[in-house]
């Protein structure tokens, strides 16, 4: 979905491969007025494995917001992850 924009269910996925990637490498194309360029993101599954410069790269979050989803984070709870 994030880089096509097209909804794929769990069972489809987990029916092309059944094994789970640790990483998945998203490109988005970025259109402006005069120019267009290309991002590539990283969607990882789990962030306890993340070093200080990998977390200056953190651009989005995706968690359902209870603190247990937090434990072992660089910040403790989700209002600390998302203020910083």
């Amino acid at each position: 979905f994030l880089q096509d924009g097209v909804f794929e269910t769990t069972e489809a996925k987990r029916a092309e491969d059944p094994t789970k990637p640790q990483k998945v490498k998203i490109t988005r194309r970025i259109t402006g007025e005069s120019s267009t360029s290309e991002a590539e993101y990283e969607v990882i599954d789990s962030p306890l494995r993340l070093s200080s410069t990998d977390w200056e790269r953190v651009v989005a979050v995706f968690a359902m917001g209870k603190d247990w989803q937090f434990k072992g984070w660089k910040w403790p709870t989700a209002v600390d992850v998302f203020n910083n």
